[in-house]
């Protein structure tokens, strides 16, 4: 490759790289455009109702437009998103109505602050923003009144990891209906079994009494697992704790009556 031909090739890659940063810096302006006519029409709306349906399809629309963005402008774009939760956080604190009264606007919020969540965690990796989600999605359930609307909560969970219901299930918010059901007991008794399962499986943990004794328990344990799971997706939460407290017996039981090797 001549001088010259090097020169040329040079500039012209130069100058390339520089009409697509300008292209894409020119992209992201224009969208801001877009975004801010948009968003200040929400301020226009007063029905409360009216007003989260209308922020909860301009959320949409915000993370949409952040995906098709790359890089550092993808960062600045979501500045917009983020604007947005604040706003439906701020609109749901502030809402009287609750899950019995509009329950379609309930379950469309909830189907999509969890997918958004989800994309937060798993494709932009974005803590900040996993976190802010969450916060909304704890404004959000403070209005759910009934066994319907726990159900429908628990239904949209049911396919997450247990470290993403966990995060979830933080926002339990002040619905005195899901106050009512003990996450953190069985949350730690399932670790707690985990543990001994894995002491047993090493050989660090031996009985003390004849395992048909212990064999029992465990299937005890499996069939109390089953009931809660149950007991929850038919709202029976009186039954819910008490198949928990049996699980606990039974941990107990199995700990009392065995020993770890030293």
């Amino acid at each position: 490759m001549s001088g010259r031909f090097k020169k040329i090739f040079i500039i012209f890659a130069l100058s390339f790289f520089v009409f697509n940063f300008s292209y894409a810096q020119i992209s992201l302006y224009y969208e801001n455009i877009r975004f801010n006519i948009f968003y200040n029409f929400s301020k226009l709306i007063a029905n409360p109702i009216s007003k989260i349906s209308y922020l909860n399809s301009l959320l949409e629309y915000s993370l949409k437009t952040a995906l098709n963005l790359k890089g550092a402008l993808k960062s600045k774009y979501l500045a917009n998103h983020k604007k947005v939760l604040n706003d439906l956080e701020k609109e749901w604190l502030n809402f009287s109505f609750k899950y019995s009264q509009y329950p379609g606007l309930y379950q469309r919020s909830l189907d999509l602050y969890i997918q958004h969540y989800l994309v937060a965690k798993n494709e932009l990796k974005n803590k900040d923003l996993q976190e802010n989600i969450v916060k909304l999605l704890n404004k959000t359930v403070y209005g759910i009144d009934n066994e319907e609307g726990i159900k429908y909560l628990l239904g949209k969970l049911q396919d997450l990891s247990e470290k993403e219901k966990e995060e979830i299930l933080t926002a339990k918010g002040e619905s005195e209906l899901l106050k009512n059901i003990d996450f953190n007991t069985l949350r730690n008794l399932v670790t707690k079994l985990r543990s001994i399962t894995k002491e047993f499986e090493e050989g660090k943990r031996v009985l003390t009494v004849d395992y048909k004794t212990i064999e029992t328990k465990i299937k005890e344990i499996q069939e109390n697992v089953d009931l809660a799971r149950k007991n929850v997706l038919e709202g029976q939460y009186e039954e819910f704790n008490k198949n928990i407290q049996k699980i606990k017996e039974n941990i107990t039981f199995i700990e009392k009556n065995s020993r770890l090797i030293k």
